[in-house]
């Protein structure tokens, strides 16, 4: 029996899970300790260090047992007794055994148990008699006895890839070249690469080893690249003492061979899923129970999140879907129901998204995104056209939140064409909720064009919803008249066919039209309408947009007080609906409404958060328009410098969207900035710019300030 034990190669990281399993197998309470986790996930290699390091806690030492190599439960008791030395008498093996360990105060280290889950009973019977021996057991599966404590073992932790410093000396990245002494040829990003390796095997030390065998051959770049072809990580294979961990092919194929008939085929079936699911989804695509799903989180097949959902390893999805495309036909028909179950999910949470069970709804959706996507995807591929269609209100709705803008605008592109010669009319349908990410692109051509299209062709409510699209579109490009005309278009559309969701965002839509054009007494007679009806239907979202609007129709006005109500309001209906693009459209108002108020650096912090969240979601009007807040009250604070640049962000943006209503107030503020800052040259060329703009779209008011401003300059 050996009293140390020790790794025949180097150890990298896990110090928190040796920390851990130490402080869990000197628990008194604890008999039993069994690590489990997929093959490859390095539970031999951490068992081995623990023992290693736990020797001076047991007086009579530690005995490894290696499990592999045996075929049959009935070997593991004479395996136990011929390392730990024990003379046989004749008898019974295990009373022999139980005899010899009495007293003893001794770690029995039992490697690679999982397919011998018949000697459980050997290993209960230890655990319970022989009261000063503790058990550490590797296995893909819990051996589910009395006095057992399951640890289960995950892939390494991979820092963030952005701090170099931390990759090079991160455990994963050690143990991705440990083979090779070429650490000082690594750049930065050669060592993202690296870290972006390991992410991609999550963290599985057997994946890393195999990876990086590459090494010598191929650039870190390049083995990533590699690794990302379907199967080629399963079959590489390197020299290794056990056969069965020379490929990872070779360890999944030997998980593969404990499986019961129903699990393999629940095993290969749930290759269809892409991320994290659900047993009721499970169901409803293989119409297979979630029995088999707890027996391939039994043996480490599977893992559990949060909330009772699932999700399969990449590696082990690579190895299942090989499986998979072995029944072509069965494949296809688990395709169509993913996509049938997911576009169904989006459809039921539609109304949730517009009213208190938006932030629900929002969540159910993002917890599924990777699974809807796929869904949408294979919707679109197979023309699944009313399965796309029931979901499709809802996708937009959450892409557009979430700001998705360049992912919804080839979504709906893409399905604009599958209906084309379906059904035409759900064409137009699709190209108008291309315009609404066009439109948040920034791509107001594109927008215009799209929804004139849909006005000449569609059915009468979708001709309605167009209407106040291009109206909105044309109300940020500055074409009030024709904005107008849009909108109230729309709104006798509504009213004539009783819609009144789309009545009342028409009357959002007039309120913010006429606050684009000063009149502010108009803008609140239809804001409070719309606030009226939303109220009553319980439309938290239409309730956010009148209030955003309120809030700009008081800060337009100088009265900050009313304008900060307001924005607080449209901030707390963002508890409900979620969604960066919501949060930063309330910090934005909040911030101007506190400039008014003079508390400056309350109001800066509002500001550079919603920059922020306006940048994450790349919306470009809301960059534009979060810029030139920030870069006014960064002037008021005296921070020259700092607004001068900052002002320069939202001038770029206006020039590469063209002369919008917001390009206008952008170069209005940028000449302010200039002109505190001494320099009346720049400043009277952004007046005139801005009122080039607002000369051609005839709003007077403003084109008089100009003028004004512009005179008083001359002079």
């Amino acid at each position: 029996m050996d009293n140390t034990v020790s790794q025949k190669k180097p150890f990298f990281g896990r110090e928190r899970e040796l920390s851990e399993l130490t402080e869990r197998i000197l628990d008194p309470e604890c008999r039993i300790l069994t690590i489990t986790g997929i093959g490859g996930v390095g539970k031999t290699t951490i068992a081995l260090e623990l023992a290693g390091k736990l020797h001076r806690h047991f007086r009579n030492g530690i005995c490894f047992v290696s499990l592999a190599g045996l075929e049959h439960s009935g070997q593991v008791a004479p395996a136990v007794v011929s390392k730990l030395g024990i003379r046989l008498s004749g008898g019974n093996i295990t009373k022999q055994l139980l005899d010899a360990l009495a007293g003893k105060n001794i770690l029995l280290v039992l490697d690679n148990f999982e397919h011998l889950i018949s000697a459980t009973l050997l290993v209960e019977k230890i655990g319970l008699e022989a009261e000063s021996v503790k058990l550490l057991v590797t296995s893909r599966t819990g051996l589910n006895v009395a006095g057992e404590f399951v640890y289960e073992l995950s892939g390494m932790h991979i820092p963030d890839e952005s701090l170099p410093d931390l990759l090079f000396s991160s455990a994963p990245v050690k143990l991705f070249l440990s083979s090779y002494e070429i650490e000082d040829r690594f750049d930065p990003d050669d060592l993202r690469a690296v870290a972006q390796i390991c992410r991609e095997v999550d963290g599985v030390p057997l994946g890393i080893e195999l990876a990086s065998s590459w090494l010598g051959r191929m650039t870190p770049s390049e083995i990533l690249i590699e690794i990302s072809g379907k199967g080629k990580l399963l079959n590489k294979q390197i020299a290794r003492k056990e056969r069965r961990h020379s490929s990872l092919r070779r360890v999944f194929d030997y998980s593969w061979m404990q499986l019961s008939r129903e699990e393999r085929t629940v095993f290969t079936e749930i290759s269809v899923f892409h991320g994290g699911f659900d047993a009721e989804a499970v169901e409803f695509i293989t119409g297979r129970s979630r029995i088999a799903l707890i027996g391939l989180r039994n043996k480490s097949l599977l893992k559990t999140e949060p909330s009772e959902r699932f999700s399969l390893h990449p590696l082990l999805r690579d190895f299942s879907s090989g499986k998979l495309e072995q029944q072509p036909d069965r494949k296809e028909a688990l395709i169509a129901r993913h996509a049938e179950y997911y576009c169904g999910l989006l459809a039921k949470n539609e109304k949730n998204l517009l009213s208190d069970g938006s932030s629900e709804a929002m969540e159910e959706i993002t917890a599924n995104l990777s699974e809807v996507r796929t869904a949408i995807t294979n919707s679109i591929r197979k023309g699944m056209s009313e399965a796309f269609a029931a979901g499709s209100a809802a996708l937009r709705n959450y892409l557009l939140r979430q700001g998705f803008l360049e992912e919804g605008r080839k979504v709906f592109m893409d399905a604009s064409a599958m209906f084309k010669d379906i059904i035409p009319e759900e064409s137009l349908m699709m190209k108008a909720s291309q315009a609404a990410f066009s439109t948040e692109l920034t791509m107001y051509d594109e927008a215009a064009a799209l929804l004139e299209t849909v006005l000449t062709g569609g059915k009468q409510e979708v001709i309605g919803k167009a209407a106040h699209s291009l109206g909105m579109v044309y109300m940020r490009t500055g074409n009030l008249s024709r904005a107008e005309n849009r909108m109230n278009r729309a709104l006798e559309l509504a009213r004539a066919s009783g819609d009144r969701e789309l009545e009342v965002t028409v009357l959002g839509g007039l309120g913010d039209l006429f606050n684009h054009r000063l009149e502010s007494e108009k803008a609140r007679y239809f804001m409070m309408q719309a606030v009226e009806i939303n109220k009553k239907t319980g439309n938290i979202r239409g309730l956010f947009s009148n209030w955003i609007t309120l809030s700009n129709i008081m800060a337009n006005h100088k009265k900050g007080d009313s304008a900060l109500e307001y924005a607080n309001l449209a901030l707390e209906c963002t508890d409900s609906l979620k969604g960066d693009l919501y949060i930063a459209l309330a910090r934005i108002s909040i911030a101007a409404a506190l400039e008014i108020q003079g508390e400056l650096k309350q109001a800066l912090d509002f500001a550079v958060q919603a920059v922020h969240l306006f940048e994450g979601i790349n919306n470009r009007w809301g960059i534009q328009a979060s810029c030139r807040t920030k870069a006014s009250i960064e002037s008021s604070l005296g921070m020259v410098e700092e607004s001068i640049k900052t002002i320069g962000k939202s001038i770029q943006l206006s020039e590469e969207i063209g002369g919008t209503y917001n390009a206008m107030e952008s170069f209005i503020t940028a000449a302010e900035i200039f002109e505190k800052a001494g320099n009346t040259e720049k400043a009277f060329d952004l007046y005139l710019r801005a009122r080039k703009i607002s000369r051609n779209n005839s709003i007077n008011i403003i084109l008089r300030k100009l003028d004004k401003k512009l005179e008083e300059l001359k002079g």
